[in-house]
């Protein structure tokens, strides 16, 4: 025996959930690592400089470790951010198709929607790219510090 539209429209739900919600949610985590990377940049000039002003024989082989890093969380926010995408297509298109099963999606989508209590999608990504100018903000104690996303 199959499943009941209700059924259908729950399992729709859950993908509309993974795919607007955990999801992107993971691609924002990527996001503030590849900025957490990112920021490393900040004040290298100084930290890879010896007393004489020369560079010191790390500094070269830190930054392509550093930008490889940075990469990996951008490709992996990207690709995640992605694949929520498609899970939300993926539950639209079927519900396009399944009227009783998108009433019972949609129901429980703008159930969730109105809830003050459940983390609501996140913004678009803001990913850094290796190069990228670090930017700064003025700390409590009046020194330059690198921004983190949560702190604008």
């Amino acid at each position: 025996m199959g499943q009941s539209d209700d059924e259908v429209g729950v399992d729709l739900y859950m993908l509309w959930v993974a795919g607007s919600i955990h999801l992107p949610r993971t691609a924002e985590v990527c996001e503030d690592n590849n900025q957490d990377v990112h920021n490393t940049a900040f004040w290298e000039g100084t930290a890879f400089r010896n007393e004489w002003g020369q560079e010191s024989d790390v500094a070269a082989p830190w930054r392509a470790l550093r930008d490889s890093v940075q990469r990996v969380f951008s490709t992996s926010a990207i690709n995640t951010d992605l694949a929520g995408h498609a899970l939300v297509a993926i539950a639209q298109n079927y519900a396009n198709n399944d009227a009783e099963a998108a009433e019972t999606m949609n129901s429980l989508i703008a159930d969730y929607r109105a809830s003050d209590e459940l983390p609501q999608p996140p913004g678009p990504l803001e990913l850094e790219n290796p190069g990228d100018p670090v930017q700064t903000t003025t700390g409590p104690d009046g020194t330059e510090v690198p921004v983190r996303d949560d702190d604008e």
